[in-house]
């Protein structure tokens, strides 16, 4: 991320003045920071075309506390799935690496994933997101449902010995 700071600034001015209070600033750490981030002001002039109106008084450099927001992510992860068989639990989730989570509880709580693939999985709906960083909430979610592969017709098998029914 950036280090440049942005302000926004009140002013009292004659609503019809073209006037603009212009600050340069820089963050100390383009990182979030729970406590707060030291902003360096280094320069505050008037702009505008009636900034000759006005006096501004300051003493530089000036030292701020600032906050810096987590962004948000709005990305989501690009995962596909593979069926379990029949009552099995052999289930996957592909596409994955460490910079992600899963929820098999409906997003209750989240796990680490795997680099590669999920496996062991049985038949259910599964979340997966990119994890929350310092600087970036957690992403859109990815959902996806893994069914059971199920007999789609109902076969007869009869045996035969020396050619009659058993």
């Amino acid at each position: 991320g950036s280090t440049t700071a942005v302000f926004a600034i009140g002013k009292t001015a004659v609503s019809t003045d073209d006037m603009q209070i212009v600050v340069t600033g820089q963050f100390d750490d383009a990182n979030v920071n729970p406590s707060g981030n030291s902003v360096t002001v280094t320069n505050v002039e008037l702009a505008g075309a009636d900034a000759g109106n006005y006096k501004l008084s300051v003493s530089l450099p000036l030292t701020l506390t600032g906050t810096i927001h987590k962004a948000a992510n709005d990305t989501h992860p690009d995962i596909s799935g593979t069926n379990p068989s029949l009552g099995m639990t052999n289930g996957r989730i592909s596409g994955l690496d460490e910079t992600m989570e899963y929820s098999s509880d409906g997003g209750k709580s989240w796990n680490t994933c795997p680099n590669g693939e999920l496996t062991g999985l049985s038949a259910g709906e599964y979340r997966v997101r990119y994890k929350e960083t310092r600087n970036y909430r957690a992403s859109n979610i990815s959902i996806i449902t893994l069914k059971d592969s199920s007999v789609t017709e109902m076969v007869t098998i009869t045996f035969y010995s020396d050619g009659k029914d058993v």
